[in-house]
């Protein structure tokens, strides 16, 4: 990672992602570990997109899909016992949303490209939900 993607990552650390990291706890319930992988998020000359991207392709579709899954009692119990942490990264430079994640012993993880098919952002909602909901 060069110098301009790690400013722009540390940017993003300091300034966009408390907000969204405190949005996932609150539709959560509780504060779960979130681990992000930050140098792999990292694409180069893409530094001037990364807030955009970020938000859209990982945190606003998982912060959307815990939000409907605790609309009730129910959903909020199924997360606070089953969700145990959430892992973000790009290992597979992996697109397509029905692809996106996994869930295994409480961990879930998701794994997309932070540049492919940033506005397919019911996509990847619907995708979560459906992982999430069949794991918990």
């Amino acid at each position: 990672m060069g110098l301009p993607e790690q400013r722009a990552i540390t940017a993003f650390q300091d300034f966009a992602y408390p907000r969204l990291q405190q949005a996932i706890h609150s539709s959560i319930g509780v504060e779960i570990p979130l681990d992000v992988d930050w140098n792999s998020l990292a694409e180069p000359r893409m530094e001037s997109m990364y807030v955009r991207n970020l938000t859209n392709i990982y945190f606003l579709p998982l912060i959307y899909a815990l939000q409907q899954i605790s609309v009730d009692a129910i959903g909020r119990a199924a997360l606070e016992s089953g969700l145990q942490r959430i892992v973000i990264r790009n290992s597979s430079g992996n697109f397509d949303a029905s692809q996106m994640a996994a869930m295994e012993n409480g961990v879930l993880t998701i794994d997309h490209s932070p540049s492919s098919n940033v506005d397919y952002l019911n996509d990847r909602v619907q995708a979560l939900i459906a992982v999430l909901e069949s794991n918990l």
